[in-house]
């Protein structure tokens, strides 16, 4: 008997006869262990190749209808997934985000002439929604000069930003990342905690629950509750306790006994004790790859709204905590703050919109549509308004005051 020709054999094995084909290359092989040992052997990933070209002949058969099928269905599956994940799993944008801005339809216009030229209108399909923002917040930041950056939705500093503006003080309450520096240069607990812009960097950070500078040493013994005092009220002669107060022997000032038996110091002392714990940098937002961190450093008593005057924030400001006296680790540099570049902006990066509201366009003359780009990026826009218009024919009139009309035959809609 003739042996087998090598052809009519496993390619991997010349063995067996083959019973798969690689929907990617066309290799035979007679078993699972040698279709393995070919995608390692020849780095194939054994995926049909939707571009691979297929004669015209091919395409009239079942397997080519096939082959264009399980190709659109395989889109169509990876776009579903991805939409989910997303929308439903990672909550990064809203559905209705994930559709286009504008869409180009072809109609038929007729002109002053009587004819009907073909032309291409850009039409907004849905309202672009920007960050909403507390419009006394925003004035508040433009009257100190703080040009505030927004990190893209669904990131994490976006997230945690939660500074708002109490109407009652008239003061900005920011959120602030405090970074804690070890004394061997490693990165400590990174906390967030808010505080206001005029309280000093000193005492918004030792109000984060946790960082109080105290000791037990000569600790303050108050009355215990046995010998609180109760005072009679005049209106109606009723008996009240009285709470425990201490006179500070330092500044003759009056205080609660209970923060002061808790703290176990006087609070002239702790004041004190605060000032000289740690020294304070703020982090510049804008840090290249490969390159140190600039920091640079403020005073114990000086609160947010002058540190931050005139300066680029990245949603809140990150300050680095450091003993006092410390050096900077490996990896920052003292420097500069990163202030406004140019002429004092009117309100702060993507802010001019606050809570919903509308920029106003520009006018332009009769038929400059301008640039679609240039309006969308603007906002302002409400769906079905048309903003950009193009014609076939470049011998016709431009003038805007044709009448159009939108013929139903050879009308078609193409979606950017």
């Amino acid at each position: 008997m003739a042996d087998p020709l090598l052809t009519s054999l496993c390619a991997i094995c010349h063995i067996a006869p083959p019973q798969y084909r690689c929907p990617r290359c066309d290799v035979r092989t007679c078993s699972l262990p040698c279709i393995r040992k070919h995608k390692s052997w020849a780095s194939c990933s054994g995926e049909r190749d939707p571009t691979v070209y297929i004669p015209p002949k091919s395409l009239k058969t079942a397997a080519g209808i096939d082959h264009d099928y399980n190709f659109l269905k395989k889109l169509e599956r990876t776009v579903e997934r991805t939409e989910k994940e997303l929308v439903e799993e990672r909550a990064l944008v809203q559905k209705e985000e994930l559709r286009p801005l504008t869409v180009r339809e072809t109609k038929y216009k007729v002109g002053k002439d009587g004819r009907k030229r073909r032309v291409v209108v850009t039409r907004v399909l849905r309202e672009t929604k920007g960050r909403k923002t507390d419009a006394a917040l925003t004035r508040r930041l433009q009257a100190q000069g703080v040009n505030v950056q927004y990190a893209p939705t669904g990131m994490q500093r976006m997230t945690e930003n939660t500074t708002t503006f109490n109407r009652k003080s008239g003061l900005i309450y920011w959120q602030v990342e405090w970074q804690l520096v070890r004394d061997n240069g490693a990165l400590g607990e990174r906390k967030l905690w808010k505080c206001y812009e005029d309280t000093p960097l000193y005492a918004g950070y030792h109000a984060i629950p946790g960082e109080t500078t105290t000791t037990k040493k000569n600790q303050v013994k108050g009355p215990g509750r046995a010998n609180r005092f109760f005072s009679q009220l005049p209106v109606d002669k009723s008996w009240n306790t009285v709470a425990d107060m201490f006179q500070d022997p330092e500044t003759g000032k009056w205080s609660l006994a209970a923060p002061i038996e808790a703290m176990g110091v006087w609070p002239a002392e702790l004041d004190r004790r605060q000032r000289a714990a740690y020294d304070y940098y703020l982090a510049n937002p804008v840090r290249q790859a490969g390159q140190a961190r600039v920091v640079t450093k403020l005073d114990v008593d000086e609160c947010l709204r002058d540190g931050l005057k005139d300066t680029n924030v990245l949603e809140f400001p990150t300050i680095f905590v450091l003993h006092q006296g410390m050096a900077l680790p490996e990896g920052y540099v003292l420097g500069p703050k990163d202030f406004v570049k140019g002429p004092k902006r009117k309100a702060a990066t993507d802010m001019s919109h606050a809570k919903g509201g509308k920029r106003p366009r520009k006018d332009r003359e009769e038929g400059d549509v301008g640039s679609d780009k240039d309006d969308l990026m603007a906002g302002g826009l409400e769906a079905g308004e048309v903003v950009g218009e193009e014609s076939f024919d470049e011998n016709e009139n431009e003038d805007g005051d044709d009448t159009s009309d939108t013929s139903s035959e050879g009308t078609s809609s193409e979606e950017e």
